[in-house]
């Protein structure tokens, strides 16, 4: 008999879902062209169950994009693993420059990266206030207050 997973394994597990389901739709249409909607479709969720892992587009762009930093800060700490000054440079310069020549690791894990990310300029820097606008669109957010 199959355990029941509980509600925090359960929701962990749907939250990788929808970032898989995520991933592929980004990369498949990009930034502008994905929606919420087929983001839950891909996932086999309905909008709510995206809604309850992420606010929005942008977080749940900005969870893709943190995730691949972290796995590429993973790659670089292997790399220079046992190496120090200006060996773990050169090492860590060595790999990267391996992976430009190859087309890059976010070419090949994530091939079409450019064309889904959304514009620098419609980033807001607090991202509860994130406006990521498509084409045409005049919504913008206002840049963050500084705390007085």
């Amino acid at each position: 008999m199959a355990t029941r997973l509980t509600r925090a394994e359960q929701g962990e597990r749907n939250r990788g879902l929808v970032l898989a389901a995520a991933r592929r739709v980004f990369l498949e249409r990009g930034y502008a062209g994905a929606t919420l909607d087929a983001i839950a479709e891909e996932a086999g969720f309905s909008k709510g169950v995206v809604y309850s892992q992420f606010a929005g587009k942008p977080d749940l762009f900005l969870a893709l994009l943190e995730r691949r930093i972290a796995e590429r800060a993973e790659q670089n700490r292997r790399v220079c693993a046992g190496l120090a000054g200006l060996a773990g440079l050169d090492a860590l310069l060595q790999a990267n420059a391996r992976l430009s020549e190859d087309g890059g690791v976010t070419q090949r894990s994530m091939p079409g990266m450019p064309r889904c990310m959304p514009r620098p300029s419609t980033i807001s820097p607090r991202r509860s206030q994130m406006s990521w606008p498509g084409p045409g669109s005049r919504r913008r957010t206002r840049p963050a207050r500084s705390p007085s």
